[in-house]
């Protein structure tokens, strides 16, 4: 969660301004947890830890032992860069050829390329093409601030009525329960 309100709910916010201002934008979600992953399995997939395949590391077989389900994302991750480097297009291939994986993002249908292994979208039922990465937990980042406002002006409604209760308690009860107190 901490995740999000740090850097998915940020990054949704620049996908969606830029691409409202007519610039070719494109969103993807690593969701692989690497099978070199050192981190505890709750703490998910790591903000930035897509980087090791960006740059190849599953292909380095001294020095680590990922999978070639692990390699193959890492060429497709890859190819995307480098096609989107050459030509703004991550589908653009350098023979002129398309790959239709990667939908544009935008406004209306905000939709995103979800990167993990072939075997994810098989067997843990993982979808290629997402909608809104991860609004609802977004949506529930949004309201955190309105909330705490709220419950700021409950708070201070509170105390005025606990004060007001306190001296009722302290200063007028007493004087009604012994007769002195007068309407």
């Amino acid at each position: 969660m901490l995740g999000d309100f740090l850097f998915t709910c940020n990054v949704n916010e620049f996908a969606l301004a830029h691409s409202e201002h007519g610039a070719d934008t494109y969103y993807y979600m690593f969701s692989h947890r690497a099978s070199q992953q050192t981190w505890p399995e709750w703490m998910g997939v790591l903000h930035g830890y897509e980087i090791n395949f960006i740059f190849g590391e599953p292909y380095n077989r001294k020095q680590f032992k990922y999978t070639k389900e692990e390699q193959e994302l890492s060429s497709r991750f890859m190819r995307f860069w480098a096609n989107f480097a050459r030509t703004g297009d991550p589908n653009h291939n350098p023979d002129n050829s398309y790959i239709s994986d990667w939908p544009p993002y935008n406004s209306k249908t905000m939709e995103y390329i979800n990167l993990t292994i072939e075997s994810d979208y098989i067997q843990k039922g993982a979808k290629r093409i997402g909608t809104g990465p991860r609004r609802k937990h977004c949506n529930f980042w949004k309201f955190i601030p309105k909330l705490i406002s709220i419950s700021a002006d409950l708070g201070e409604s509170f105390i005025k009525w606990k004060q007001q209760m306190d001296r009722w308690e302290n200063d007028y009860m007493p004087e009604w329960e012994a007769g002195k107190f007068s309407f």
